[in-house]
């Protein structure tokens, strides 16, 4: 019984370093020995589907404008998570990282890959969606919504779960 237990802690140090290797605050101490599935999986966030509602301003977390579909044919703004990866469209081009996500609402987004198709109208707000999921720290689940913050706890966006149909 002591091996497994002793199993499981290097299983979970081994994921919290890999993911911790962006700069920001470093993991709590405590939580390596009270949380032995810190990020071995998605959770509650794994095979679930967002579109994008709103962005936020960078410092005080006021909203600085809702989403919609243009109607250009770009389709909606979205961010689906698998095991370890998040993947979307962000108005003109898709893209995919690397995510861990742990027990205690912290996520970290690797580096992303994007294709690279040019739409004048749509580039500036591809580009804030990539910068939110690079600057996001923790996110919350309310009211059928996902949250993404900052390691400021400062709201950065806002999206709501994608129906089925589209």
């Amino acid at each position: 019984m002591p091996h497994i237990l002793k199993l499981l802690l290097i299983i979970a140090i081994f994921f919290l370093v890999h993911c911790s290797s962006r700069s920001g605050p470093e993991p709590i101490p405590e939580m390596i020995a009270s949380d032995l599935e810190l990020p071995l999986s998605l959770g509650e966030l794994v095979h679930s589907h967002w579109k994008m509602v709103a962005f936020h301003a960078d410092k005080r977390g006021e909203l600085v404008g809702t989403i919609t579909d243009g109607g250009g044919g770009g389709g909606e703004i979205s961010i689906a998570f698998s095991d370890r990866r998040i993947s979307g469209f962000a108005g003109c081009n898709t893209f995919s990282a690397s995510v861990c996500v742990n027990n205690h609402r912290r996520i970290t987004v690797g580096p992303i890959a994007a294709t690279r198709k040019h739409c004048p109208a749509k580039m500036a707000l591809e580009q804030r969606l990539l910068q939110v999921l690079s600057e996001a720290y923790s996110y919350q689940l309310k009211a059928k919504l996902l949250l993404l913050y900052s390691d400021q706890d400062v709201l950065l966006a806002t999206f709501r779960p994608q129906s089925s149909a589209g």
